[in-house]
């Protein structure tokens, strides 16, 4: 009787936005379950070394080495915040809401050291551009290849975290195609998402 009472409830004051929520977060709570009982079955320090040398300069990585803790039953949390903590450090990582990437989005891509030595600026995208790519079947992949202009510097945009989200993080890696190859593979490993 009360469970009924209870179920009630919930299909009462929760509408069709609210069960999306609650299905998206019972997936991701399910995923870094799944993924922390496979990381106890590998070296995480070691894939996340061999990761630093690929996507960070050969004198970043060496600090970032040193640094490193070792953990002795790492979760996908964990694995997050130490490549979350690298890439900021090193200032190749921006975050925003992907609605906001024509300004703020651009603006904050445009403010990264590693874009600026470069003496590059991404333009911003006028209004025929924006509605383009809001029309896009995959408009997040067509955020992306717009920011990829990049490409003709060496320098790629991917978006990356524990899950995709509203407010995303972005990090600016160099391309050295076999490297970023296998830095992909890593993080695919660690369970750690991508798109770029």
């Amino acid at each position: 009787m009360y469970n009924t009472r209870k179920k009630e409830l919930f299909e009462t004051i929760m509408d069709e936005d609210d069960w999306e929520e609650l299905d998206e977060l019972w997936s991701r709570m399910e995923y870094e379950l799944v993924t922390g009982s496979r990381l106890n079955e590998m070296d995480v320090r070691a894939e996340l070394l061999e990761l630093f040398s690929l996507i960070l300069t050969e004198r970043e990585a060496e600090i970032f080495s040193k640094k490193l803790p070792t953990k002795k039953n790492p979760d996908l949390k964990w694995v997050w915040k130490q490549i979350a903590s690298a890439l900021a450090q090193v200032k190749r990582s921006v975050s925003f809401e992907w609605k906001e990437w024509g300004e703020i989005g651009i603006m904050e891509v445009n403010n990264l050291a590693v874009v600026r030595e470069l003496d590059i600026s991404l333009p911003y995208p006028g209004e025929e551009q924006i509605q383009e790519v809001a029309h896009d079947s995959d408009w997040e992949s067509a955020i992306l290849r717009y920011f990829n202009r990049l490409n003709a510097s060496d320098l790629k945009l991917i978006a990356i975290g524990k899950h995709f989200d509203e407010y995303q993080m972005f990090a600016c890696l160099p391309i050295r195609e076999l490297n970023l190859a296998n830095a992909f593979e890593i993080l695919k490993k660690l369970g750690i998402v991508y798109k770029g």
